[in-house]
């Protein structure tokens, strides 16, 4: 009998998680199947009411949904808790537990590609639940200062109150920066032609990671690329995190070699 899992988003038209969980179970012999759950925002709660008749074991959370799902669960583990964000959940006989395995992703995808960012400064574009993820990471990892692009300083504040929030024109006055993430889906397939900031009006900086995946160099991460600078694309964090999330699910550990036979089984089939 297969094992059920699956991704509740909206819009999910974009995705590579159904392939990547199926190249992870193919990977480890593991019978499991992998749904996407394109949910509009006023049905979320019809979906949580139907999950006990579903028969899913667990699922994954994605944009817009990752602080919507939090008073659905039962439990929290102590990095969702923290970073207020739930990107996969557990489904057991006694409820539900929400975990925030994009932490364990992007700490992956930086240190796989991006060097040490202790003492540096980085910026961060969004405030959404990925940009959470990042940013204690970033302060976990010891970063000097992580300034954090937003137009809602308020609501970022709230959670947290050291956070240096700047609005977006005020980027662009950022001197030294070792390293941009982009948390906004600003270049995300099917709008390829946008870019969240116009690189021509900021200093050099080292390193751009974009968090979207699709397409697999974005507008940004070519214009960065033309300015001299190193650009890392999310594959390899969703990956990481879907790895994570099937330990989770699966209550085994799974072999870190997998992280990177997945990321070439991909890579060759979306080319």
């Amino acid at each position: 009998m297969n094992h059920k899992y699956g991704l509740i988003g909206y819009p999910l038209g974009h995705s590579y998680s159904p392939r990547i969980h199926q190249a992870i179970f193919q990977s480890t012999d593991f019978l499991g199947e992998y749904s996407l759950f394109e949910i509009a925002g006023d049905k979320i709660p019809k979906f949580f009411h139907n999950l006990k008749q579903g028969g899913l074991e667990g699922f994954n959370v994605t944009i817009p949904y990752k602080q919507t799902v939090i008073p659905y669960m039962d439990d929290l583990s102590p990095e969702a808790q923290r970073i207020g964000a739930v990107n996969t959940v557990r489904i057991t006989s006694g409820g539900l537990k929400g975990y925030n395995t994009d932490y364990i992703g992007f700490k992956a995808l930086l240190l796989e590609s991006c060097g040490n960012v202790f003492n540096k400064n980085v910026l961060i574009l969004g405030d959404g639940g990925s940009a959470r993820t990042v940013y204690t990471c970033m302060c976990d990892l010891g970063v000097s200062t992580c300034y954090m692009v937003s137009r809602k300083a308020d609501r970022i504040k709230a959670s947290f109150p050291e956070a240096c929030v700047v609005p977006y024109e005020a980027a662009y006055d950022l001197k030294d920066l070792y390293l941009t993430v982009n948390c906004t889906p600003v270049g995300m397939f099917p709008h390829v032609d946008a870019a969240p900031l116009d690189i021509e009006r900021m200093d050099p900086f080292p390193y751009y990671v974009d968090l979207i995946y699709n397409p697999a160099r974005t507008l940004m991460m070519e214009n960065v690329e033309k300015a001299g600078g190193k650009a890392i694309n999310g594959l390899y964090m969703l990956i990481s995190q879907a790895v994570a999330a099937q330990e989770i699910w699966r209550q085994e550990q799974i072999h870190r070699d997998i992280t990177k036979k997945v990321q070439l089984m991909i890579e060759r089939s979306v080319i």
